[in-house]
Parts: structure tokens; C-alpha cells; sequence
């Protein structure tokens, strides 16, 4: 037996005691998701590697990537407006 076995099996059990989105919030696996998700979003969008090789580059690197996939975000968030 394998430790992830061990975990997956434990996550079943408690899926099985209670529901599947009681057993995400309890365990914060939905947040893991979540993250998950993002960075999927991040390599996908401006690919799996860096092109810098300086550390402060890297960074400056990092920076801009997050700020394409935040007004990505921005343009595709639909704009609230109170009705009543």
C-alpha cells in the first residue's frame, strides 16, 4: 500500500459519510482546486516555462504573467449594477 492510497481511500469514506461539497469545504480541497486551476490557466496561457535567466528577471517575468492573467480576469468579469 501506497500513502496516496491511504489518503484517497480515507477522502472516499468521508465523501461517503457526508456529500462530496461538505467533504471539500471541511478539507479545503476546493481552494486546492481553485489553485490548481489558475496555474493551469497561467502555463496554458504564456507556456510552462520561464524565458529569463537572472533571478530579478525571472521575477519581473512572474509579474507580468500574473498581471496578463488579472485583466484577462478584469475584461471577462461581467459588470455588476444594482437594479433595485
Amino acid at each position: 500500500r501506497t500513502p496516496g492510497a491511504a489518503w484517497r481511500n480515507a477522502a472516499i469514506a468521508a465523501i461517503e459519510g457526508s456529500s462530496r461539497r461538505e467533504w471539500k469545504q471541511a478539507t479545503g480541497y476546493h481552494r486546492r482546486s481553485l489553485a490548481e486551476t489558475l496555474v493551469y490557466r497561467l502555463k496554458v496561457l504564456t507556456g510552462s516555462s520561464m524565458w529569463a535567466r537572472a533571478t530579478g528577471s525571472q521575477a519581473t517575468e512572474v509579474s507580468i504573467r500574473a498581471g496578463v492573467l488579472n485583466r484577462m480576469g478584469a475584461l471577462a468579469r461581467p459588470q455588476s449594477v444594482r437594479i433595485a
